[in-house]
Order: C-alpha cells, then structure tokens, then sequence
C-alpha cells in the first residue's frame, strides 16, 4: 500500500470454523478480481499520522503486532464481530486507523446488461448469497463499528472488460458456487448465452464497481 509501511498480512483465527467459499475458484480470484481504486488508499494514507506499521486482514498469515493502520478488503461481514473488534482495540496504537470496504454490484455502459445483471444477482441467485452478504447489499451501514468514524467519500473502480473478463468475474461468486455445488449446474454459462445472444461478441464493456468504505479511528479506552 505505502512504501513507507512495514506491511502485514494476517488472518484472525476464531473459535469457530470459519467458511470457506473461496479455495476452490483461487485461481479464478487471482486472475479476474479487479484491485480497488488508488483513491481509496490515498484517502487512507491521508488520515494516518505515523506510517510505521499496518496490517491486512483476512488476506495471509502474520504475527501480531502494534499497528498505525489496519485495512480490512472484502472480509468484514465474514468475522465475529466482537471477537474481531477486541483484537483490533489490542493491535491497534492509540489513534491508529482502521478501514474496512467492499465492492457494490457492478454497472456498465449497457443498460440491458445491467438489468441480466440484476435478475442473475437477485433472482437467479436468490437462496445462494450466505447470509452474511446482507451487510454487503447494506453497504457496512448495519455494520456494528465501534471506532470514531471519518467520514469518506465514496470510490469506484472504472475498467475496460471483454464478455470473457466479465463471466470470469462472475464465476468468482460465492453463490454461484452454491449453486454449482447444488444443482452441477453452472448459471454464469446460462446467462452468458443469453449475453451472446443480444450483444456483439468483440462488444468491449465499460465496467464501473463502486466501492463503499467505513473509516475510523481506534481509541483505546
């Protein structure tokens, strides 16, 4: 994130066995899960006084330490919120800064594939999502957050797709796991036939993913 960082990567370990909706389409994460927008960590950077030490969550493995900024990147509704919350006040330095944020559902330039988007999302989908996806659709608003929040703009991420990109994109969903698990069937195929069907094959599509972000500073008490 900063050169100037010494960067950690760690994942909290709960009590409970954690989900696992991921492993199996790593390969798929890697090559189609779009970064977020330099904006975003330019915003952060801003905000932090010491730039010493900061931690990412949920991403790696890491030794605890005491941090100046602790980013948490598509993860958040996945922890146990108390538990999480209690380590970030102990790691975390008096005025430090922890950032959590995630993707909203992507628009592009085309209006009638944005509304395939929405029913594969919300109706093709429905029963797939786990639960915690709600805090998701809410935009971390329902979030709990106990840190004195900053108040922050707002990002998106601006990208140039082929239809290749996009299905490689959806396939990275954890619902359409779900649903592939259940039913050996994939539905990203299904729409991406209906996609074929009604655009250009060569049809590059301007991709915008907003990302939404919840910014505070831990205050030991």
């Amino acid at each position: 994130m900063h050169e100037q960082f010494y960067f950690q990567q760690k994942i909290l370990k709960n009590k409970q066995p954690s989900k696992d909706n991921f492993s199996k389409q790593s390969d798929l994460y890697v090559k189609f899960r779009p970064n977020y927008p330099q904006e975003l960590y330019d915003f952060i950077m801003s905000r932090v006084v010491k730039k010493e030490m900061a931690l990412d969550c949920g991403t790696g493995n890491g030794q605890a330490a005491s941090f100046d900024l602790i980013t948490v990147a598509t993860a958040a509704h996945w922890f146990q919120f108390d538990a999480f919350y209690n380590e970030m006040y102990r790691i975390g330095k008096d005025g430090s800064i922890f950032s959590c944020w995630a993707y909203s559902l992507l628009q592009t330039n085309e209006p009638e594939l944005n509304d395939l988007l929405k029913s594969f999302y919300f109706e093709t989908l429905k029963g797939y999502w786990d639960k915690e996806r709600k805090l998701v659709e809410e935009e971390y608003r329902t979030l709990p957050f106990p840190f004195e929040e900053i108040e922050n703009p707002g990002f998106s991420n601006r990208l140039e797709w082929s239809f290749a990109e996009l299905e490689g994109y959806l396939n990275t969903w954890s619902a359409v796991q779900h649903y592939i698990k259940k039913n050996t069937a994939n539905p990203v195929s299904d729409l991406m036939r209906v996609i074929h069907t009604k655009f250009r094959p060569n049809l590059s599509l301007t991709v915008s993913l907003p990302v939404f972000m919840r910014v505070g500073v831990i205050q030991k008490k």
